[in-house]
């Protein structure tokens, strides 16, 4: 750091990615950040924490605004900026720019809030771009704005023979113009969409995440990824990530932000489950069988009875604690839908009090904690049933998502074409200390009467290899184990006690 004359200014560390500087009152500073390049080979593990940090490798960068650009601690996140964007070099290099606020090395204006510039996606190297239309049948103006979506030949790529990840920016570009539509916004003309090749490819199966960013957001998927065999995962993932725009970025939540995951990310995954429906991807059979599974994921979860407070506690040191915001908010989402449209005859939905959120939101740059919501919620149900109604209905769920009380679905939740009754579900339980084992390659903590054991699981034997979800009792556990001089494979549900949940079955006639 040193003054517009050049003058050095010293840096004082005061906490992790925090300075103090000394500097005479009113002095123009210039801040300069450099990101080190990496090795292109930490991509090859899947470690989609580390895969977000900045990336600069041959041919290849990529950097999400917060973790990579300097900002003054006082500056307000609301506050408009003037910038100038410009990457000096890049065309000299050869490289493909793209950012959140547009397309080549600049210099280009751009006029960004502090926070959506710490929200901001840039990237820039060898570089494939393409525009997909938006779906048939979206509305003239959802048209006219097209997703730009990228993803990344520098550094380590697809498999060659993937025709898949080909399918990606139509793909990308229907379900964006499906949510603009349900949404009734056009949404920005520059929106975003980046796909990174992450990791190695595994033997079956594949993994994939991503995260919603200013206009637009980040996917990590691994190489392999078979769009065909995850398809509807994958559009999942894209619904959700790409509805963050209203519900997250503009819509945005107060107070602890953990402690808020039950509306920003809950109410995002029943959106994008919804989005996925209307647009045709899921079938009646479908999307009974989707809601029957987060019914299930969501009573069976240790973690369902856990006030919010509590769980924010747990939330990034447990993968079934941070799991739990997600399905606790979607089956909420889930009641909040049917309440609004019983109290309504039909007329009212969750989409509709979303839209009137976020053009409140839009209006007065207000931010929303879990009183507020559940004030809007109630106001809601009070116009179309009455007041005590209302006040009934914000009690239970207010006992939901703060005190960890569980959701109660009626039979009829879903409309007269399903029907919520009860069916056997299990606890997720994979029979050994999975933590452990993974730590030290070796089975640790097989548990005599557990599914794992049954299997043919031993204390002390060698792990090879490792196909699970953790969470997920109808999801086979695969182990391949040393066993003498011979490698074993291992196959399992990692089913614990059984109990009855709720489950959604479709209505013939």
């Amino acid at each position: 750091m040193h003054t517009a004359d050049g003058a050095a200014l010293a840096l004082e560390p005061v906490g992790p990615q925090r300075w103090r500087v000394a500097h005479a009152r009113g002095a123009r500073l210039v801040v300069e950040a450099r990101l080190p390049e990496n090795d292109a080979s930490r991509r090859a593990g899947w470690d989609s924490s580390d895969s977000y940090r900045p990336i600069v490798e041959p041919g290849l960068f990529q950097a999400i605004g917060h973790l990579a650009l300097p900002l003054p601690q006082h500056v307000d996140l609301d506050r408009a900026l003037a910038l100038t964007v410009a990457y000096e070099g890049f065309a000299e290099a050869g490289w493909e720019v793209v950012d959140s606020f547009g397309r080549g090395p600049g210099p280009r204006a751009a006029a960004p809030t502090a926070g959506e510039l710490r929200g901001a996606l840039f990237v820039a190297g060898d570089l494939e771009l393409a525009e997909p239309a938006a779906c048939p049948g979206a509305r003239r103006r959802a048209r006219a704005h097209r997703a730009r979506r990228l993803r990344a030949r520098g550094g380590g790529g697809w498999a060659p023979d993937l025709a898949g990840v080909a399918a990606l920016p139509a793909l990308a570009g229907r379900v964006i113009a499906a949510e603009r539509e349900l949404m009734r916004d056009p949404g920005p003309p520059h929106y975003l969409v980046s796909a990174l090749p992450v990791g190695e490819p595994m033997e079956r199966g594949s993994a994939f995440g991503g995260t919603g960013l200013t206009n637009g957001f980040a996917l990590y998927l691994m190489p392999n990824l078979d769009v065909e065999r995850e398809g509807l995962e994958v559009l999942r993932l894209v619904a959700h990530e790409c509805f963050h725009a209203w519900n997250g970025l503009t819509l945005r939540l107060d107070g602890p932000e953990e402690q808020s995951y039950w509306f920003s990310e809950g109410f995002t995954d029943w959106a994008a489950r919804e989005v996925l429906r209307r647009a045709g991807w899921l079938d009646d059979a479908a999307y009974a069988a989707d809601l029957s599974q987060r019914l299930r994921d969501y009573h069976a979860s240790a973690w369902r009875e856990t006030p919010a407070e509590e769980l924010a506690e747990a939330f990034w040191t447990d993968y079934a604690a941070q799991r739990q915001p997600y399905l606790r908010g979607d089956v909420v989402a889930m009641r909040v839908d049917h309440a609004l449209r019983d109290a309504s005859g039909g007329a009212d939905e969750l989409f509709a009090l979303l839209r009137a959120l976020v053009d409140e939101a839009r209006a007065t740059g207000r931010r929303f904690d879990t009183p507020a919501l559940l004030d809007r919620l109630e106001a809601r149900v009070a116009a179309h049933a009455g007041a005590e109604r209302a006040r009934a209905l914000r009690a239970t769920l207010r006992a939901v998502v703060v005190d960890g009380a569980t959701v109660e679905l009626p039979a009829d939740a879903f409309g007269p074409r399903f029907a919520v009754e009860a069916a056997e579900a299990y606890a997720w339980d994979p029979g050994f200390d999975l933590d452990a084992t993974v730590a030290s390659r070796v089975a640790t903590g097989v548990r005599a009467d557990g599914p794992a054991a049954r299997a043919g699981l031993a204390e002390g034997m060698a792990l090879v290899g490792m196909s699970l979800m953790p969470g997920e009792a109808e999801h086979e556990v695969e182990l391949r184990v040393q066993d003498g001089d011979a490698v074993r494979e291992l196959r399992y549900l990692p089913r614990g006690a059984a109990s009855r949940v709720p489950a959604v079955r479709c209505v013939e006639g």
